[in-house]
């Protein structure tokens, strides 16, 4: 094989001194290009049959692709958000925008949970999400892949828990406290007289 490197300011040059060698590039491009449609619209096909919210952000954080779980748990359809950051999705855009500059600084995949309002729902919701960066041959960021679920009813309970921790073990410091008071107490009463 013989592998020619044409820089690209001079394209334009080449394709215009070999048009026969450009027919050629253009069916060729033209049959990766399919084949990447292909294996595209497979990959759709398995994204859209996982329980969890895929979403797929190109490298200014705006959403290029989501399955239909992302449509059901964030409650807006592909159409609605595609190119749209996908932070507005959060209440809390700063945090998720802190979120994806900490990503990007240290290169590695992060969960955190963060906080939604559905559309069509009024309360708040609480999305685990798990992120990865890909990067192009440069080591630059290509895209961002991200994984949410909705872990609202582990978290309630946890809030729940942790309330329920901060009153329960003072009152069951103050019962042993009684208790003990109780037990050192009682030998020490006299018992009345009966005649």
């Amino acid at each position: 094989s013989l592998l020619l490197r044409i820089p690209e300011s001079d394209i334009t040059d080449f394709i215009n001194a070999y048009p026969e060698i450009t027919s050629e590039i253009t069916k060729t491009l033209a049959k990766r290009l399919d084949d990447t449609n292909k294996a595209l619209f497979g990959l759709k096909g398995v994204c859209d049959q996982l329980p969890d919210a895929v979403i797929c952000t190109d490298k200014t954080n705006n959403i290029v692709t989501w399955n239909k779980a992302a449509e059901h748990l964030y409650g807006r359809t592909w159409q609605e958000m595609k190119g749209k950051p996908l932070e507005s999705l959060f209440v809390d855009k700063e945090e998720y925008q802190s979120f994806i500059s900490e990503i990007r600084r240290c290169r590695s995949v992060q969960e955190r949970v963060f906080r939604i309002k559905h559309p069509k729902h009024a309360d708040i919701r609480y999305i685990s999400t798990n992120t990865n960066v890909l990067f192009d041959e440069n080591n630059d960021i290509h895209a961002v892949v991200s994984i949410g679920r909705d872990v609202t009813d582990a978290h309630l309970i946890e809030t729940k828990y942790k309330s329920t921790k901060r009153w329960l073990i003072p009152c069951l410091l103050i019962m042993v406290l009684m208790a003990a008071a109780f037990v050192l107490i009682l030998p020490n009463i006299k018992k009345p007289v009966t005649e």
